[in-house]
This record gives C-alpha cells, sequence and structure tokens, in this order.
C-alpha cells in the first residue's frame, strides 16, 4: 500500500483543524504579524522591500506576491491566511515527492500528511503572515527535491539550475535554512566536483536567487551586515537547541497574553528529556546512514545534526520562547519518524499520536475552538474612534501599532515608538498636527509618558479607551524628544 489514502485524509483531517482553528484567538493578528500585512499594504502603493522591515535579514517575496490581492481586497486578515495555508500545502506536497524519492511511499505521506497540521506551534506559525519563514522552507525543500530529481537524471541542466536558484531565493529568504540545504548542496557538489561548467551554473543561478539580499547590501553599504549579540556563550546555545528550543518546538502551544503570545508546553525536564531523544535518534540514524551508504537518508538525517552549529553561526538567543528556530527542521524529523516506524509497521501511529497532541494542546489555548472576530473588537472600535476625531496618523505601542492599523483597514496610520519599522507611518506620524499616543495602560511606554510630561511640565490629555491609554498632546512632539525607548 502505498499510502495515499491516509495522506489525503490526513490533508482533509488537517484542512478541518486549520479551519477551526483559524476561527480562534490564533487568527488573531499581532504585531510582528500586521508588520508583514503592512509591507503587502505599501508593495500594493509602489514601496516595495527587500527584505523584512527593521532588519538586515529575510527576504520579503510574499509581500510582492500578496500586494495585488491587497489592492483588490484590502487589508483583510483572510487573504493572508489564504496565502500562507497556500505556501504551506507547497510545502506538503514538496515533502511528500522528497519522501517518494528517499524512503518508502507509506513513510512519505504519513511524514507529508502529518507535516500539514503537525506539531502546534508549526501549526499556528504557518497560518500567520511573518513573511519570510514559509518561503525560505518552501524554497529550501526545493532545493533538495531538484537536487534529488538531477541524481535521477544527471542530463537533466534544468534541475541543477533551479536547486541553484531556489538554494539562493532560500538563503535570501531567511539564511538559517542552510541547515536544510546544506546536505544536499554538499552531496551535489561532490557529484559534479570535476565538470567545471555545472559548478558555475549551478552557482550562478544561486547568485541570481540571493540577488535580492545582495543588492540591498549594495544599496545600504557592508554597515547594514551585522550579527546579533548572541545573548549567551557558543556552547550554552549548543546546549540550548536541542534542550529547550527543539522541544518546546515539537511539543509546545501558544496562549494570549493581552498583546503578545506566551508558549506553553511542559515541565523543563520533560522538555530536555524530548529534545535530547530526538537529536540523538537523529544522529544515529545519520551515522548508520551513512555507514550503509544510503546517502540521500544520510543527508536528511544531517539536516538535524548540522542544525544547532548553524543556530550558533547565527548569533540567535535561543530558550524556550525562540521555538521558531527549530520549525525549519520538522520536515526531516517527520521523514526520519515514519521511516523508521515504517520499518515495524507501525508508519500510521505518528499521525494519531501528532493529531491527538495537536488538539491536546489547541483545546487548552484556544478555550475549545471557541470562536471569536479576527479583530478584537476595542482595536476596530479605538482605530474607527480616533479616524473619526480625526486623528488619522498616530504613534502605538510596537505590539499595538500594527494590530490597530489593520484592523482599521488602513483608514489610521499608526507608528510604533520603537522598534520603527513602517517608515512611511512613522512619516506620517510626524507630520500630524497633534501628537497622539496609544499605549498600554500602566505599561512601560505609559510610564515614560506620565514621568516625562511631569518632569518637563508639559500638559496632555489623558482618556482611557477600549483599554487603551490615550494621549495627547496640543501640539506635535515625538518619542524622540521625550527619548521614549519602551516596545508595549
Amino acid at each position: 500500500m502505498s499510502g495515499t489514502p491516509i495522506f489525503v485524509a490526513l490533508l482533509v483531517a488537517g484542512l478541518v483543524l486549520r479551519v477551526l482553528v483559524y476561527r480562534t484567538t490564533w487568527s488573531q493578528p499581532d504585531g510582528d504579524q500586521t508588520m508583514g500585512m503592512l509591507m503587502a499594504y505599501r508593495a500594493s502603493q509602489g514601496h516595495l522591500s527587500l527584505i523584512f522591515w527593521g532588519g538586515n535579514y529575510g527576504g520579503a517575496l510574499i509581500s510582492w506576491i500578496e500586494a495585488p490581492l491587497v489592492s483588490l481586497f484590502g487589508l483583510q486578515t483572510w487573504v493572508f491566511t489564504v496565502v500562507d495555508s497556500g505556501l504551506t500545502l507547497i510545502a506538503v506536497f514538496l515533502l511528500r515527492a522528497i519522501g517518494l524519492r528517499t524512503v518508502s511511499g507509506m513513510a512519505a505521506n504519513v511524514a507529508a500528511g502529518t507535516y500539514w497540521f503537525f506539531p502546534a506551534l508549526w501549526l499556528f506559525w504557518s497560518s500567520r503572515e511573518y513573511v519570510f519563514w514559509l518561503p525560505a522552507i518552501v524554497f529550501a525543500l526545493a532545493t533538495c527535491l531538484f537536487v534529488l530529481r538531477w541524481f535521477a537524471d544527471r542530463t537533466s541542466t534544468v534541475d541543477l539550475w533551479l536547486a541553484g536558484l531556489c538554494a539562493g531565493l532560500a538563503i535570501w529568504s531567511y539564511p538559517l535554512v542552510a541547515c536544510l540545504i546544506a546536505p544536499a548542496l554538499v552531496v551535489l557538489l561532490w557529484a559534479i566536483r570535476r565538470d567545471i561548467r555545472s559548478i558555475l551554473g549551478l552557482a550562478v543561478a544561486a547568485l541570481v536567487g540571493v540577488s535580492p539580499w545582495l543588492a540591498y547590501f549594495a544599496i545600504n553599504g557592508s554597515a547594514a551586515f551585522h550579527l546579533p549579540p548572541a545573548g549567551a556563550s557558543k556552547s550554552a546555545n549548543l546546549v540550548h537547541s536541542v534542550s529547550q528550543v527543539l522541544p518546546m518546538a515539537l511539543r509546545g502551544g501558544q496562549f494570549r497574553l493581552g498583546v503578545i503570545w506566551g508558549s506553553s508546553g511542559t515541565t523543563p525536564g520533560v522538555l530536555t528529556a524530548l529534545g535530547v531523544a530526538v537529536y540523538a535518534a537523529a544522529v544515529v540514524f545519520t551515522v548508520v546512514s551513512a555507514v550503509r551508504r544510503e546517502v540521500a537518508l544520510a543527508a536528511v538525517g544531517a539536516t538535524v545534526v548540522i542544525w544547532p552549529p548553524v543556530l550558533v553561526a547565527g548569533n540567535v538567543i535561543l530558550g524556550t520562547a525562540t521555538f521558531r528556530y527549530a520549525v525549519v527542521i520538522v520536515p526531516p524529523i517527520l521523514l526520519i519518524a515514519a521511516h523508521l516506524l515504517s520499518k515495524i509497521r507501525l508508519t500510521v501511529v505518528l499521525p494519531v499520536i501528532a493529531l491527538v497532541s495537536v488538539v491536546t494542546t489547541l483545546w487548552s489555548d484556544t478555550s475549545g475552538f471557541a470562536a471569536v472576530p479576527t479583530c478584537d473588537p476595542t482595536l476596530t472600535t479605538t482605530g474607527a474612534d480616533l479616524v473619526a476625531q480625526h486623528r488619522d496618523a498616530v504613534w502605538a505601542a510596537y505590539w499595538i501599532a500594527g494590530p490597530l492599523q489593520v484592523c482599521s483597514d488602513g483608514r489610521l496610520t499608526a507608528s510604533s515608538v520603537a522598534p520603527v519599522r513602517d517608515v512611511i507611518g512613522e512619516t506620517a506620524a510626524l507630520d500630524a498636527p497633534r501628537s497622539t499616543y496609544v499605549v498600554t495602560p500602566n505599561g512601560p511606554l505609559d510610564q515614560q509618558l506620565t514621568a516625562w510630561t511631569k518632569a518637563n511640565g508639559v500638559p496632555a490629555k489623558v482618556t482611557q479607551q477600549g483599554g487603551f491609554t490615550i494621549w495627547t498632546f496640543d501640539h506635535r512632539i515625538n518619542p524622540a524628544q521625550m527619548g521614549l525607548n519602551g516596545g508595549f
């Protein structure tokens, strides 16, 4: 049995699960997600970005694709949900195609079908507009598929070029997916090591794919390239990647903490045991596959093995709250698990465990899949009131600014105080004749505004509206003048 009926059944089950999730608080946009939406909104106005606002990495290709849809339908969250779900489905079929060339048909179908909805944090991450994560995974999986296709027909120059192009696009989209593509590219380069023409073709195609990122550095200069502070020693980050990041991605869930999200999971000891067990299994799988000269399987395992060093090289801050860095290696983990289970004829156990795990997690985090408005009514009402009062360009705390603007369908422009991502929104707020600030009551910005106005004797009208504190000055006064640096 090839497992195709099981694959179809898992797609249906995953679709039902996604529809249920899209009705819950998980569908309500947060500050980071709405930045992606606003990038598409600005792109629809002709302002294309090469990378994610405010960073020096993270390809913005998806905002170019979404721009025409935003022009047609406006800043509607369902537009982004459809696009992101579509990209996830593409990733599912890419994983299936890779699996059919590396493992049994049953294992490939079960791994790919499970990937449509598991783990819970991947379901959350893949249904939201975070700009570069999904495209990066899609391009990385496409790279691996084209490498496999080339090995099936070594005369296929097109597959070679497409592998290079997708590798470049993957690195532009998000450099940390290098762990997914590096083993496949190493094997490919070894195979063509004596063919200079093929090597040059691969390299040129990769440069074309990564060219938007190169263009960004050409425009902004070498000073734009900098790594963030690591936050911990390299050895500590290696340990954290396996003991905290990986297990949280596989087991955790999300729950609402006011305007932001928190991660939920099991006890630290259980999480560490899970992470160590999964990583150790991947190491053993890679070594055994290499000894048996099963090159494709060894490459699949190697993506997981080299993942921690790639994270450390990227100087990312690691812990249970940064589970997102592990979502990139979920595909190979599922392939490995399905392949091993197929050896003992228990492949179907994987989707059963996955479905039970996801439903259990979501049931506690989404209040039994209870339906809620996509936009919090307080955001919608507050935005409409500000526009009605002709205060249609305001400052706001970061986690409020984006959702406030999206939930007003773009009628209100809200620039975050820090970090500033939407430069056009910032300009509008700077030009407003009277400065208005929308902040969380008693939050850092509220406290900073209170302290500064008292210290400088500057009058301001302070009102409570829709769960927010609204500060209104009778003249222009920007965050830099007050030394504001809070992001909440």
